[in-house]
């Protein structure tokens, strides 16, 4: 694994006290205590002002026994007070990183990282979240490293988290306090606590993919136990399609490099029972292309973080055309050949087109009048009793059920990398 240096960031406000405190410090101590010895520790402690932990007048601790002990013993001794100055932490943490990339103090194989742990909204400093996240922008332009957000309990800016994370190559993650949350904290830290490679680019060369179909191909981080995965569209014009590939990213010891080939002319149709959960028209059986679905789900999802980061468009306004009709069978099916180039406007029509419940779309459920026998007949039982009287409904929600498709998908995974092995899965036909 990559030699690692982690910042973290740790909320130690008057909303803190207690259980929150404490559940904190313990998770704290076995995380540190899990670190290497080719790793190292920056514990910065926010409240109404900022205080970096150092040690011989240096807040970089190589991660040593010695130095996780008196690490340890920093932690133990922490008191929660004070109201909670978000931005200035942040924008502290950056600059101690950015010092670290500018003088080259831990070389170029470390990874830094900001692990920011926070229960409140800002009350101190700046407080204009959309400031915050511009101006914790602006201060990780030259570092470039991933912040990792952590949501203690319910009174957190969850929203306001998530999207600085998704604008600074992280993710967010709430921890409930009701239960273990230590358990929790530890659970997050060893989601991230094994960086493989940095700066993952997929390079699909001469191949026969519809380019404005492939999703997120450069990643800023492939951690030990995840997996990286590219899907994308075979163009059903191309008799022979073949996927040349390359995979460059930054490992411990160097360049890693993987490159190669692979013909589609080995696809053959097999039998996949596939299966609906929610069919909004009981009497109707709809059959899905799983692939062509997972595209469309990594697709959306990129969509958003792309929102997320402030990138409104993804290609030429010039080429793009009407979106087509939702529910046109026709343009459905085939489409007209366009593309839709606003993000928001895509991730809309692909999250309709397939059903999925995002942000910009709703679930509902519309429970019909009449009275007749039926299932909601049994939950209205119990609303009608005071009003003597009660209504049985035919309205069904069918929670599962099942149809066998039997045909080749145009639709394929180009490349999955996992547990640092990289293996092309070629072209699935479901």
């Amino acid at each position: 694994a990559i030699p690692k240096h982690v910042v973290f960031v740790l909320d130690t406000s008057g909303s803190m006290k207690n259980r929150k405190m404490q559940q904190t410090v313990n998770a704290m101590k076995t995380i540190l205590n899990e670190m290497r010895d080719q790793d190292y520790i920056t514990i910065l402690r926010f409240s109404s002002n900022i205080s970096v932990w150092e040690r011989d007048e240096n807040s970089i601790v190589a991660a040593t026994p010695a130095n996780r002990k008196l690490a340890t013993e920093y932690v133990d001794s922490l008191e929660a007070t004070g109201g909670t100055n978000i931005n200035d932490a942040l924008v502290k943490a950056l600059t101690i990183i950015t010092h670290v990339k500018q003088k080259g103090v831990l070389g170029d194989d470390v990874q830094s990282m900001i692990i920011f742990l926070t229960d409140g909204h800002p009350t101190e400093g700046e407080t204009n979240t959309i400031q915050i996240m511009k101006n914790v922008q602006d201060a990780n332009k030259i570092p470039d490293v991933a912040i990792f957000s952590l949501a203690f309990g319910v009174n957190t800016d969850f929203d306001m988290l998530k999207k600085l994370s998704l604008q600074n190559n992280g993710f967010a993650r709430k921890i409930y306090a009701a239960a273990d949350a230590q358990l929790q904290l530890e659970g997050f830290y060893k989601e991230v606590s094994s960086p493989i490679l940095s700066n993952v680019q997929f390079d699909y060369l001469n191949s026969s993919l519809l380019t404005q179909s492939v999703t997120e191909t450069v990643f800023h981080t492939f951690y030990q136990g995840s997996e990286l995965i590219v899907a994308g569209l075979i163009d059903p014009d191309i008799q022979y399609p073949i996927i040349e590939y390359e995979i460059t990213a930054h490992q411990h010891n160097g360049l890693y490099r993987q490159e190669g080939y692979s013909p589609a002319v080995d696809i053959v149709p097999i039998s996949e029972t596939v299966d609906t959960y929610i069919d909004f028209l009981p009497n109707q059986k709809i059959e899905y292309n799983f692939l062509e679905r997972l595209w469309a789900y990594l697709t959306v999802k990129n969509l958003f973080v792309k929102l997320a980061k402030g990138e409104l468009v993804s290609c030429d306004s010039e080429s793009t055309k009407p979106i087509p009709k939702l529910f046109d069978e026709e343009n459905e099916s085939e489409g007209d050949g366009g593309v839709i180039c606003n993000n928001l406007q895509r991730a809309l029509y692909l999250s309709l087109k397939y059903e999925f419940v995002t942000p910009v779309t709703s679930l509902v459920v519309v429970k019909p009048d009449e009275k007749e026998n039926g299932e909601f007949g049994e939950a209205d039982k119990v609303d009608k009793q005071n009003h003597k009287q009660q209504k049985q409904y035919n309205g069904k929600i069918v929670l599962h059920s099942s149809s066998v498709t039997n045909y080749v998908s145009n639709f394929c995974i180009l490349s999955m990398l996992a547990l640092a092995n990289f293996c092309i899965r070629g072209f699935f036909a479901i």
